[in-house]
């Protein structure tokens, strides 16, 4: 099934917003351990 190239483009843009949420949700988990660990 082919797409046009908009609907391609607007796709890859849909998962970098994906991906970069996740990875802002996993920096914070992250920190969140580490501080618990300090107290």
């Amino acid at each position: 099934m082919l797409q046009s190239p908009e609907e391609f483009t607007n796709r890859i843009e849909e998962q970098r917003v994906i991906l970069q949420l996740a990875r802002k949700e996993d920096l914070l988990a992250f920190f969140n351990c580490r501080g618990e660990e300090a107290k």
